[in-house]
């Protein structure tokens, strides 16, 4: 990480991606978000909760895909991949701690924009909240909750993936003629 705790401006009576906008932790997120079309949906009323990926995390996962993560080719599994980083529904830190507390094993599901459940549990060894898979790529939280106009921004400390994405897929290594 650049940073240990990010300096980011936040709008907390502005939507979800003014604050992305302003973060300079988030730049290769936001810009993925603009070029996917998400970044247009959390324009939208929401409420949402994202779990935003650092620059670090998408740079080493664009250096394991030979740089095709930002190859418009691949913007339909970008747009997969970044869908699953968003949660709808209003989940400020006390809430997701509280259900994530209550729960059954102490893990839920969220539902994302992806079709698919990000799972939510308490690891117990450090006893932090983790997202994403509990068998595949997760991540802990490193910046918790930010509260927006239509929804919640929080920061990973690392990258996440849906589970049908677990396997990095291997780079394009054939040359353009």
């Amino acid at each position: 990480m650049a940073y240990n705790n990010p300096q980011t401006p936040a709008f907390c009576d502005r939507p979800l991606p003014d604050t992305l906008r302003s973060s300079l932790e988030l730049a290769d997120y936001t810009h993925l978000l603009d070029s996917s079309g998400l970044l247009a949906t959390l324009q939208q009323a929401g409420p949402f909760t994202v779990f935003a990926l650092p620059n670090a995390a998408l740079e080493n996962y664009n250096t394991r895909l030979g740089g095709q993560l930002l190859n418009p080719t691949h913007i339909n599994t970008v747009r997969d991949m970044l869908a699953y980083t968003i949660v709808t529904g209003n989940w400020p830190h006390k809430a997701l701690r509280a259900a994530v507390d209550a729960a059954p094993a102490h893990s839920l599901s969220l539902p994302t924009l992806s079709g698919q459940p990000l799972t939510v549990w308490l690891d117990q060894t450090t006893d932090q909240i983790m997202v994403g898979t509990p068998n595949g790529v997760n991540s802990q939280l490193w910046v918790m909750g930010i509260p927006q106009s239509n929804g919640v921004l929080y920061f990973t400390r690392s990258l996440l993936l849906p589970p049908k994405a677990q396997v990095v897929p291997t780079p394009n290594t054939t040359s353009a003629p």
